[in-house]
């Protein structure tokens, strides 16, 4: 497949919207001479803008796409699953709560869940013992139980 038929799949795939397919292409590796093999200055001349703003557009967005793929700045979950990983707990993946992320964890004796805040503090709620023993079975299954409950499953 040439790269004029790769772009016209793209932006057949979104929808015909020409600028979230290059956006799609750059993150799949493109770049100028790319766009340029694939006769984007036809594509350009049947915009609303002109070849040269359109040209200066693409320039924009070669530049800034690898810069934030790679400042991909993470999430409170992922913030919050990296902690509780560093320190080998077990985890169920996390949930957004009201300015932060939760996570319910589980060791060989009981459950827990853990908090984390929008400065990055963790936090514990712990359950009384004579709630989690109302939860048949071990650490484990008390904690899924709990996980479901708290993303009102």
């Amino acid at each position: 497949m040439t790269r004029k038929e790769m772009l016209t799949k793209m932006t057949e795939e979104k929808n015909g919207d020409f600028w979230y397919a290059v956006e799609t292409l750059i993150k799949q590796g493109w770049n100028r001479s790319d766009f340029e093999d694939a006769g984007i200055v036809d594509v350009f001349q049947n915009l609303d803008n002109t070849v040269e703003e359109n040209w200066k557009y693409l320039e924009e967005i070669l530049n800034e796409i690898p810069k934030m793929i790679t400042k991909k700045t993470m999430t409170i979950q992922e913030k919050i699953e990296e902690e509780l990983d560093k320190k080998g707990i077990n985890h169920h993946p996390a949930f957004p709560t009201y300015k932060g992320a939760s996570a319910v964890v589980w060791d060989d004796e009981t459950a827990w869940i853990v908090n984390i805040d929008e400065d990055g503090t963790l936090t514990k709620t712990i359950y009384s013992q004579r709630e989690l023993s109302k939860i048949p079975g071990g650490p484990r299954e008390k904690a899924l139980m709990i996980d479901e409950w708290m993303r009102g499953e």
